[in-house]
């Protein structure tokens, strides 16, 4: 975040109001860096407050999703705010657990339905159709006979 902001820092002359605004961002976030094992939903809260007031709508939307990155990070957000924030996008379910004092990403099987099963076989089958066509067509071309042999093995 204090990288993104630096950066929109150079886009602007040190006497424009957004300057300001983004050096007390900055400021702010580099706070939070320093007690980033002991961070607050306060914190976050007044983070994002300023960063709703910056006048740029670029830099506003980018830093608001590095906001929601640190309320995921912090548990601070339910399911449904999370789909909000990724509209139009699915986020993978995982499922964590202890090892000790540290925490892990449980491994989940992967459920398959019928019909998954079905497109894969007929996938599958027209795989092996096709390569059973270009097979025959590159038996017949002067192609190297390492390609022909891969092929086949494939």
């Amino acid at each position: 975040m204090e990288k993104r902001l630096v950066r929109a820092e150079r886009r602007y002359d040190p006497n424009q109001s957004v300057f300001h605004q983004l050096t007390v961002i900055r400021a702010e976030v580099r706070r939070c860096l320093s007690k980033v094992d002991s961070l607050r939903p306060a914190d976050i809260k007044a983070l994002e407050q300023q960063i709703e007031l910056l006048q740029i709508s670029d830099d506003r939307f980018s830093l608001a999703n590095l906001i929601a990155g640190l309320k995921i990070g912090l548990n601070q957000m339910e399911p449904e705010d999370v789909l909000e924030t990724l509209p139009g996008q699915k986020p993978a379910a995982f499922q964590f657990g202890f090892d000790g004092d540290r925490i892990i990403v449980v491994d989940q099987p992967l459920r398959v339905r019928d019909r998954d099963k079905d497109i894969a076989a007929a996938a599958l089958e027209a795989a092996t159709e096709k390569g059973v066509y270009v097979g025959e067509h590159l038996a017949l071309s002067n192609c190297s006979p390492r390609l022909r042999d891969a092929f086949r093995a494939l």
